[in-house]
């Protein structure tokens, strides 16, 4: 039973150690590029966020295949990308965005939503 004890202990307490890292917990401050475009800031945000498998990929159920900008360049252009993503804040539908992602995507739509 002592030994039972033990393990069930050592158990617990090795399943509460973790380790954190610093990057995650505290993050930089918010790098906005000059000039930000689809291929080199944009590009990035989407894939992580708004193409993931059936939305906005090929074949995907959403409107458009944001990985390429193409795709996306009717949506910025008709001011839908900005209304869900900015304004309304209803996509990605996860709410997934970081404050910087935001801002770097209001940098690229102020500065002509360059490719």
């Amino acid at each position: 039973m002592t030994k039972l004890f033990s393990l069930f202990a050592l158990s617990i307490l090795i399943s509460s150690c973790y380790y954190d890292l610093e990057s995650e917990l505290y993050p930089g401050p918010c790098e906005v590029p000059e000039a930000p475009t689809y291929s080199a800031d944009i590009q990035l945000i989407i894939a992580e966020n708004c193409s993931t498998s059936g939305c906005h990929d090929s074949g995907g159920n959403a409107p458009g295949n944001f990985l390429e900008f193409a795709g996306l360049e009717a949506k910025v252009n008709d001011g839908s990308f900005e209304q869900e993503v900015l304004i309304n804040l209803a996509m990605p539908p996860s709410g997934g965005l970081s404050q910087c992602e935001l801002t770097i995507i209001e940098a690229w739509i102020a500065n002509g939503a360059a490719e």
